[in-house]
């Protein structure tokens, strides 16, 4: 329930909840550091995304920018229960776990480590057993954050929206893949509004395609979206340095305001 609270903290103040990828230590644990203590003092970002570093094993959803973000992370410290004790997220974090992690040292005993640590985990590949990863987030009191795309047809998005705790956060894919062109504001809108008559108690945030200013202002006009995450573009400003990450959160939070809806995608 905290990324919902969160993200309504943000709603109620007339603007899109941001949610922004890192990897923990990239580019360097100092640099790290000083991002995730500047993201703290933000107040326009309202979930911070983490993930364990991996250096293989990669799911095609994961660039090249990605990759190599985990690979020079992965260099610094490649153990996650000690990424898990080296830093304390003050804002809501969604833990984006990917597949070696699970499969090496067991999805359960990982997720269980996270209790009362980090709040929510999103699997990194795709997955169509869901039950007993929502088991396990249950039992750990750690929300199991779902994914629904434009493609999926209503019975597809009522299954999967059926493994998502009461006031729970939903991931809506606004592109084909990373980096891609956002779907056209129409889909985004029929989704949403199909994803909330079957869960109105859900918040929708985009991700996947995001990366501008001005894609964040398109985003502000779609009727219902509750969201947006930025990954790769957020990557890209970490390996750059904290002067380029601020300039970057400076130019985001300006588009970040509810636009009524006009103009499509």
């Amino acid at each position: 329930m905290r990324l919902f609270d969160a993200i309504e903290e943000a709603n109620q103040e007339g603007r899109l909840g941001l949610i922004l990828y890192t990897v923990p230590n990239y580019p360097n644990p100092a640099e790290f550091r000083s991002i995730l203590e500047e993201l703290s003092r933000r107040r326009a970002v309202s979930v911070v995304e983490m993930t364990f570093a991996v250096n293989g094993s990669f799911s095609d959803h994961a660039n090249e920018t990605i990759r190599n973000a985990h690979r020079q992370a992965f260099t610094h410290e490649g153990d996650y229960r000690k990424v898990l004790a080296a830093y304390r997220y003050e804002k809501a974090s969604l833990c984006v776990l990917y597949q070696k992690t699970a499969t090496d040292h067991s999805f359960g005993r990982v997720v269980q480590e996270m209790s009362g640590r980090i709040d929510g985990v999103l699997l990194e590949w795709n997955e169509d057993e869901h039950q007993s990863y929502f088991d396990h987030c249950a039992r750990a009191g750690v929300e199991l954050v779902q994914c629904v795309g434009p493609w999926m047809s209503s019975a597809q998005v009522e299954h999967i929206l059926g493994f998502c705790q009461p006031k729970a956060l939903v991931y809506l894919m606004s592109a084909p893949m990373t980096g891609a062109r956002l779907f056209p504001q129409q889909e985004l809108e029929r989704l949403i509004a199909l994803s909330k008559k079957i869960r109105p108690d859900i918040k929708m945030a985009a991700g996947f395609g995001i990366r501008t200013a001005d894609d964040v202002r398109r985003l502000s006009r779609v009727n219902g979206l509750d969201g947006v995450i930025i990954g790769t573009a957020f990557l890209e400003r970490m390996g750059a340095g904290l002067e380029a990450v601020s300039t970057y959160l400076d130019e985001i939070e300006g588009a970040l305001a509810h636009e009524p809806a006009r103009a499509s995608l």
